[in-house]
């Protein structure tokens, strides 16, 4: 392991991802005047920094577990903050329903509701299976998250596609 950085399984990984998630941003390369601010906002670990923090990650996917469970025995839950100010539909509406249908074994009725819901369901619960591993693990698993978001851009991604999936899904 070289000293601060990412474990690199391959000589390619460590080469494309050498930096550390101490840092939480992209390491300085001979290259990075090059790059435009974009690229680097884009990869820039989101996920990773609230995954190192145990009690943030357990905060945020309780949270997350009691809408679902709300919703799941026919609560209202939290309600959408634009969707009763503003009367139109959020990215994110029908989510937690979505996700109870998935947890509940209904996955045709899950996907035509939300069509995230499977994307999102595994993420929170590779988020909550990571933040009660032991230290070592949690370690390892969020330098693998950092090393996906920097390598990926999975969260931009994931926000540009939700966004598009709303425009086109409520065009109202």
């Amino acid at each position: 392991m070289a000293s601060g950085g990412l474990r690199a399984d391959s000589g390619n990984m460590k080469q494309v991802c050498n930096s550390t998630i101490q840092q939480g941003v992209m390491s300085k390369t001979n290259h990075e005047h090059v790059r435009p601010r974009i690229y680097r906002f884009l990869f820039t670990p989101v996920l990773a920094p609230l995954v190192q923090d145990r009690r943030i990650t357990l905060i945020l996917m309780g949270v997350a577990a009691l809408q679902v469970w709300l919703t799941a025995i026919g609560f209202p839950g939290w309600q959408c903050p634009i969707k009763s100010s503003l009367g139109i539909s959020c990215p994110g509406c029908g989510l937690s329903s979505a996700i109870a249908l998935l947890i509940q074994g209904q996955w045709q009725t899950a996907v035509s509701v939300h069509a995230f819901a499977p994307v999102f369901l595994i993420g929170s619960l590779l988020l909550m299976v990571a933040a009660v591993l032991p230290e070592r693990l949690h370690r390892n698993s969020v330098r693998w998250i950092a090393w996906l978001e920097r390598c990926t851009g999975i969260i931009p991604l994931l926000l540009i596609s939700i966004t598009v999936y709303w425009v086109l899904r409520f065009p109202k």
